[in-house]
């Protein structure tokens, strides 16, 4: 078996998905679990390289189809940008100002400040494999991270999440979607069978999608949506959520949220290599608190519950809804693009409410997700109810 050279290195799988079903999903997760390379360093060692971060002293790596050399440069995420920024007390804004205008700088910057790093070790998430039309990159920088830090990969913590709506019982007509960026995993579970009316919330509402009134159909549908960040950036977190049947708008309730804190142990230098059931026991027990929380949230008392606390304040009239809106967008630190969107999907949907706040917020969620925008609309998404109440106490 040949040492295959960095040139021959296959191409790295998709990073990111959208609306993708549990056998995509699946696939994928697959594959870039078989990719991942974890790396403990002295801070001190960190080295900036042409852009890129030069990875040395690892081990060759034995694959089916031959043998490959992984040491070499890998292309920083924008996420894994910020991870420096932060481990070195650099500016965001300024160290990606460099990394698009003065690479020189963004070398210099990073090389500098480690250089004085002499008792600190941070932990570095590697994906190898090649970028279509990059020749120097053998991979990308997913993020550079305490080295206490105890992830959870997303195979296995969706994985537990599988397995805990099967043992809740969920009926497999169920609808199961996933969306998938560098930083975060989100699994929607959406039940039609569990339906709920919600005339009331949706008697002035229409879809700014197909134009579909609520008074035609006001139903809403009973969900929960998984959350999982490899990366450092969350909890893994369950969440109930509840879906609109006209516009597929989701509205999350975090309060109600089950979550599991990453907390880990410190790490030995050199290639991490997990084992198989390092992890075991604690993915069985979040199996088990995603079955009961799941068996709690997948109910139409529970959806009623949600529905009554909400309806009210959804129908306090606006008097001036433009006004409502920017204070609105003002506390949840939308750009003006954003609020432009939001305020055109509060225009389309003609509900003149609090709750045409809400609707516009969780519509227009939808659209920065699909321009691929993922982590930002799944935010926004979450950010429905917290329009709703601002946006009812400015009325």
């Amino acid at each position: 078996m040949s040492i295959a050279s960095t040139t021959t290195l296959p191409l790295l799988p998709t990073r990111t998905l959208r609306k993708a079903d549990v056998r995509v999903l699946r696939d994928l997760l697959t594959d870039q679990q078989a990719r991942k390379l974890d790396v403990v360093v002295p801070a001190q060692a960190l080295r900036i390289d042409r852009g890129y971060l030069l990875i040395q002293g690892v081990e060759p790596h034995l694959a089916e189809d031959g043998v490959y050399d992984l040491n070499g440069l890998y292309t920083l995420t924008n996420s894994a940008v910020g991870d420096l920024a932060a481990d070195f007390k650099i500016p965001v804004p300024y160290l990606r100002r460099c990394r698009t205008e003065n690479m020189r700088a963004f070398c210099n910057a990073i090389n500098d400040w480690a250089r004085y790093e002499t008792d600190r070790k941070v932990l570095i998430r590697l994906m190898w494999g090649r970028s279509p039309g990059d020749k120097l990159s053998h991979g990308i920088v997913r993020a550079v991270l305490s080295d206490s830090y105890g992830f959870r990969d997303n195979l296995d913590m969706a994985t537990a999440f599988l397995q805990g709506l099967q043992e809740a019982g969920v009926d497999e007509t169920s609808i199961v979607a996933a969306d998938m960026s560098d930083d975060h995993l989100y699994m929607r579970v959406t039940s039609p069978k569990i339906a709920v009316a919600a005339p009331e919330l949706l008697r002035n509402y229409r879809s700014p999608f197909t134009g579909a009134s609520g008074v035609d159909c006001p139903l809403v549908f009973a969900g929960v949506e998984f959350r999982n960040s490899e990366t450092g950036h969350g909890k893994t977190q369950v969440v109930p959520q509840i879906q609109i049947q006209i516009c597929g708008n989701g509205l999350t309730f975090t309060k109600q949220a089950v979550a599991q804190i990453h907390r880990g142990t410190r790490m030995r230098e050199g290639t991490v290599r997990w084992k198989a059931d390092t992890y075991k026991a604690d993915d069985r027990a979040f199996t088990l608190k995603i079955r009961d929380a799941v068996q709690s949230f997948l109910t139409p008392d529970f959806v009623q519950q949600r529905i009554d606390e909400i309806t009210g304040v959804a129908q306090a009239n606006l008097s001036d809804p433009e006004k409502t809106l920017t204070v609105v967008s003002k506390q949840l630190r939308f750009s003006e693009a954003e609020r432009k969107g939001v305020w055109e999907h509060f225009l389309t949907a003609g509900d003149r409410s609090a709750g045409g706040i809400m609707h516009a917020v969780t519509s227009f969620a939808q659209v920065l997700a699909d321009e691929g925008r993922i982590d930002r609309g799944n935010e926004f998404t979450s950010l429905g109810l917290d329009a709703l109440h601002l946006a009812a106490a400015h009325a």
